[in-house]
């Protein structure tokens, strides 16, 4: 897998972030300043009968746009994207498939959400994912407290494959993850 980041610059983080790359594809992550830049990414990557092959790693601020992102491209209906003039239009699926005949897979199997301030921001953020759980077939929304070892512990998990834990059960380890 491939690993992605939408998050502001910021050298800690950056650092981190190479840290877990170390055990991906390219032993780099490619980074996106913000989901404007992950957005128009996102609409020129192939979508329908592929494989997903990359992972996101956003921080909660951004992860609300990118998964309104996800389910565009995902559905094919871009209407709650924020209006971009430099996006291109949705590639159409391969494979001949559509969102409304049989299911369309998108580049990105899934979305790991870091809390800035885990404290405030769990109920909320688990919340949120229950409300888009399924939205997407088949992503897994993972939420964790910090960029350093508990990413890692998510990161592990989904690149095992590893099945999908309750989010109460997350919740009690101090991170959640929620398959699609």
């Amino acid at each position: 897998k491939v690993l992605l980041a939408c998050v502001e610059s910021v050298s800690e983080t950056e650092m981190l972030l190479e840290e877990h790359a170390k055990n991906f594809r390219h032993q780099k992550f490619f980074h996106f300043s913000n989901p404007v830049k992950f957005t128009r990414w996102l609409f020129e990557q192939h979508r329908g009968t592929l494989r997903p092959w990359s992972i996101l790693v956003t921080a909660w601020r951004e992860a609300k746009p990118c998964m309104v992102a996800l389910e565009a491209v995902y559905s094919g209906n871009a209407s709650n994207v924020r209006p971009d003039a430099r996006r291109g239009m949705l590639r159409k699926p391969t494979g001949g498939k559509s969102a409304g005949r049989k299911p369309v897979k998108i580049a990105v199997a899934a979305l790991v959400v870091v809390l800035e301030s885990p404290e405030q921001q769990m109920e909320r953020a688990q919340d949120w994912v229950r409300d888009v759980r399924g939205t997407i077939p088949d992503l897994e929304i993972h939420i964790v407290k910090d960029f350093g070892d508990d990413l890692g512990v998510a990161l592990a998990r989904v690149c095992k494959g590893a099945p999908p834990r309750s989010i109460e059960d997350e919740a009690a380890d101090g991170s959640a993850m929620l398959d699609g």
